[in-house]
């Protein structure tokens, strides 16, 4: 009786031992869960929330933009040299753009260029001039082209091809050399921006390309790029500048009493239908609207 109880007594620490391991195994399990959870959140904030926190521009989402654009009618208007409707009649029922500088308007006056304005509603004379024409005739003929421009950029212009073996004066700080020409072109860097009330500033620069086609440095805004092309030589002191408004038209030409200074080969006609010597060109660029324009883009936040 007294080896039962005793075998009674020492089978009591081994039966606390089995309860409390049975009463402990769900508190492990929840020791062990909680402590997955508190690893695998510090890993979250590790690897999510700190990224997150430091380096916010790595999220890139999409919005949509509104940029400004400006719509132009270009029209290319040839005539025979000597003709009247081109002539001083023509340039006297025109305005003159006053937001050319004195400097800038010497240098147009010594190398041939002419440009003024003419209001939205344009005269007779104008009026018969950009009436398009369907013709071959190189002497009465009109060409249109449309072009929309986003605000701030540039583009170019064609004005004219020069034929090779053409010799082109210049003057550079005084010194006048000659520059001759093999399969040249004229053309205008063409600049629009939006002036105060919502006129349309346009920017217009002469260039001549010329040469061969080869990889040249081209100047951008910020830096030298390489490009394909011909050899440039742009004429920044000849910056023609003008600030109109919807409807109005710019009106560029050559002066007839300086035949062989640089603007008579910008206003000449192409040689293809005739002798480009015997036509005269004008150029027109008639502001059709200022509008908005939407796109997508990414933008880092």
């Amino acid at each position: 009786m007294r080896r039962l109880a005793l075998a009674n007594i020492a089978g009591i620490p081994c039966a606390v031992t089995c309860v409390l391991a049975w009463l402990r195994a769900p508190m492990l399990l929840a020791v062990l869960i909680l402590g997955a959870t508190i690893q695998s959140g510090c890993q979250f904030w590790t690897n999510q929330a700190v990224n997150d926190y430091y380096f916010p521009e790595q999220q890139a989402t999409s919005a949509t933009t509104e940029k400004r654009a400006i719509d132009l009618e270009i029209f290319f208007v040839d005539r025979v040299k000597d003709s009247p409707l081109i002539g001083e009649q023509l340039w006297q029922s025109l305005h003159q753009v006053s937001t050319i500088e004195t400097q800038n308007r010497n240098n147009l006056d010594q190398h041939g260029f002419r440009i003024a304005f003419s209001p939205a509603r344009p005269s007779r004379q104008l009026q018969s001039l950009m009436a398009l024409s369907t013709s071959d005739d190189p002497t009465r003929r009109a060409l249109k082209q449309t072009l929309t421009l986003p605000v701030g950029q540039e583009t170019f212009l064609l004005a004219s091809t020069i034929p090779t073996g053409t010799q082109v004066r210049l003057d550079e700080d005084g010194v006048e050399h000659v520059l001759d020409i093999v399969d040249g072109k004229s053309m205008f860097r063409l600049k629009a921006e939006l002036a105060d009330g919502g006129w349309a500033r346009l920017t217009l620069i002469p260039e001549l390309r010329h040469g061969q086609h080869s990889l040249r440095p081209q100047g951008t805004k910020d830096e030298f790029v390489f490009q394909h092309g011909q050899k440039p030589v742009t004429f920044y002191e000849d910056r023609m500048t003008a600030e109109i408004n919807i409807g109005e038209i710019l009106v560029l030409g050559s002066d007839p009493q300086r035949e062989d200074d640089l603007a008579s080969h910008f206003f000449r006609g192409d040689g293809v239908s005739g002798p480009s010597d015997e036509i005269e060109r004008l150029m027109l660029i008639r502001v059709a609207d200022v509008h908005d324009v939407q796109g997508q883009r990414m933008e880092q936040r």
